[in-house]
């Protein structure tokens, strides 16, 4: 490496090159509170300051790119890293011009893009050089040489379908003296465009029922009269033999009441009889 290469300052290198490793290699600890987990649009509105954290890293990446232009202007470099740049930018051109799938710019890929740019023998170049390969070997430890392009379902992972969720009534709730019983009556009209209501009892699917029948169907779980540990309830449609997003946990407390989160943020509270 050109930062490196005959370099005989051995306490800059050990505090600024080896400790930027350690922190680029710790990233999911020492990065932990950017509240940033992916760079897609979905997760960007879900998490909370997402974006105002994505501008700030925009920022101080600018004023990097800044200083270290002016290092290479220095050095008479910069005309060469520019046709560099030039190469790379045309090929993520490229890559977003393919058609049916999504550029993703992973961990071990933005590395290998920023790194040419610290190839100075700067104190700053070297935490910079350090800290991007720590992120290569941390992106590649934990997910491998992921593909570059990916297909919107595989680039989307488990996130939200944003899809309607189903809502039910007020549960009822009764008790004897070895078991006691709720029953769920779903609230949703009839719906022409799901195919099946699916049910997570403790993340665990125990139903799974047709949504087009009557209003008075309805999902019935029995327990023993006397619990320690409550019980958790999540609902989705599904369509066309895929799971949609389920809905906020309902809790059945051991003391046989019910607690469950409305989708506008409501909760109803029902005591069992």
């Amino acid at each position: 490496m050109r930062t490196l290469r005959d370099l005989e300052a051995q306490i800059e290198k050990t505090i600024f090159w080896l400790g930027g490793f350690w922190i680029g290699a710790l990233s999911n600890y020492t990065f932990d509170w950017i509240p940033i987990r992916r760079l897609t649009s979905d997760d960007l509105e879900q998490q909370p300051g997402a974006k105002f954290a994505l501008v700030g890293i925009i920022a101080v990446i600018f004023v990097i790119v800044i200083q270290q232009m002016y290092c290479f202007f220095l050095e008479r470099r910069l005309l060469q890293y520019l046709k560099l740049y030039g190469l790379f930018l045309a090929g993520i051109l490229v890559c977003l011009s393919v058609p049916g799938v999504d550029l993703r710019l992973h961990h071990y890929i933005l590395a290998l893009v920023l790194l040419p740019g610290t190839t100075i023998q700067t104190r700053s170049s070297l935490f910079y050089q350090g800290l991007l390969l720590g992120l290569f070997v941390n992106g590649v430890a934990r997910w491998g040489f992921a593909s570059i392009l990916e297909t919107p379902e595989a680039l989307r992972g488990d996130g939200l379908l944003h899809t309607e969720k189903p809502s039910i009534h007020d549960p009822i709730i009764s008790s004897g003296v070895d078991k006691a019983t709720i029953i769920f009556v779903w609230a949703n009209k009839q719906s022409t465009v799901f195919d099946a209501v699916s049910v997570l009892v403790n993340d665990v699917e125990r139903y799974r029922g047709n949504a087009r029948e009557t209003p008075s169907a309805n999902f019935t779980w029995e327990r023993p009269a006397v619990v320690s540990a409550p019980e958790y309830f999540r609902f989705a449609f599904m369509r066309d033999g895929q799971t949609l997003d389920y809905s906020p946990a309902g809790t059945w407390f051991a003391n046989r009441s019910w607690n469950m989160e409305h989708m506008m943020g409501i909760e109803q509270d029902t005591r069992g009889r």
